[in-house]
Formats: C-alpha cells, sequence, structure tokens
C-alpha cells in the first residue's frame, strides 16, 4: 500500500512542480515583456516632452488606432494611422494648451500598459485652468504602439467656465497699486470693497 501511495504522491508532486515551473518561467517572461514595453512608452513621451511630435509617431504602428482626449479635441475620437496622430497633434493645440503631463502609477500585462496622467492645462475655449487626472492604455507589439487610449471626463472639463471679469481684474489691481503708489493707502482698501 505504501508503494502505491508514493507512485500517486510523486507524480502529482511533479506534475505540481512542472505546472509551478511553467506559470514562474512566464510570469517571468511577461514581467521582461512590461518592463520593455513600459520603458518604450516613457521614452516616446519624452520626445513629446521635447517638443518633437514626429519622434513620437516614428513610435507607432501603421495601422495605429486610438482615442485621446475624446470630446476635448476635435478628431480624438477616432485617431487612425501615423496621419491622424500628427494631425491630432496639430488640433489639440489649438484647443489646449498643455502646461503639466505626468505620467505615473505605471503597470502592464501582457502587450498592455496602463498609466494614470495629472494634467494641467489651459482649455482656450473658455481659456480656464483645467486639473485633471487621465485614464491610460497603450497597446504594443513589436515595440510599437499600435493602440492608444487616453480617457477624461470631457463633459466636466467642457462644463469649466471663464472668468468674464479678467480685464476689469487686471484694471483693478492696477488702479489699487496706482493709488497706493500715491500715497493714498485708503484708495487702495477702497478698490477692493466692491
Amino acid at each position: 500500500m505504501l508503494y502505491c501511495v508514493v507512485l500517486f504522491v510523486f507524480p502529482t508532486t511533479f506534475l505540481f512542480y512542472s505546472i509551478f515551473d511553467h506559470v514562474a518561467w512566464h510570469g517571468l517572461q511577461d514581467t521582461k515583456q512590461v518592463e520593455k514595453n513600459i520603458a518604450r512608452v516613457q521614452e516616446l513621451l519624452a520626445e513629446i516632452a521635447r517638443g518633437n511630435p514626429k519622434g513620437y509617431v516614428d513610435g507607432i504602428s501603421e495601422d495605429f488606432v486610438g482615442t485621446i482626449m475624446s470630446g476635448i479635441v476635435p478628431g480624438g475620437e477616432s485617431i487612425k494611422g501615423k496621419e491622424g496622430m500628427m494631425a491630432f497633434f496639430e488640433n489639440s493645440s489649438k484647443v489646449v494648451e498643455v502646461l503639466k503631463f505626468e505620467a505615473v502609477d505605471w503597470c502592464g500585462k501582457g502587450d498592455n500598459v496602463y498609466f494614470t496622467v495629472n494634467w494641467e492645462f489651459i482649455y482656450k475655449p473658455t481659456q480656464q485652468f483645467v486639473k485633471t487626472t487621465g485614464n491610460v492604455r497603450k497597446v504594443l507589439k513589436n515595440n510599437l504602439i499600435c493602440e492608444k487610449y487616453h480617457l477624461i471626463n470631457a463633459d466636466a472639463i467642457k462644463k469649466t467656465k471663464a472668468d468674464p471679469r479678467p480685464e476689469s481684474n487686471i484694471k483693478l489691481v492696477q488702479d489699487a497699486v496706482g493709488e497706493y503708489m500715491k500715497g493714498n493707502p485708503a484708495g487702495y482698501v477702497a478698490a477692493y470693497e466692491l
């Protein structure tokens, strides 16, 4: 009886170790590929940060598809190919003035790279400062980005309103400082009492 137990335990143990080794080996390979993909995306984002959008576009595939800032940038809901990506860059500069693009919380699985973007920009249609977070997924094949999705809350951004009084605010401060410089601190204080 002991002999039978050993025969059944040994093959099961062997099978267990074989499965474990297989999973560990493929998990290690996946980790290396994810690290490589994350490094590639970071390298391409650095091209944009250097003011070289063409350097970024060189890193996308011919059959690239994506959605970036859909609802904010015209055409951002359906970007196709390298020409479409260059057109997106041109269109986006007409709609947003990016002040900060900080990619954080990097992770991945297989060909997918995920990260979060802390974005700050001026939304030009309202001239409003926007601070928002975007969720990003990129898919790489053969070291090229073939899919890209930057998701933001477009409805909330569109609802931002420009201050209707920016010029009057500048004039108010100039007048108040002028009163102070004339030696009239009461005029300075009075300028702010609306």
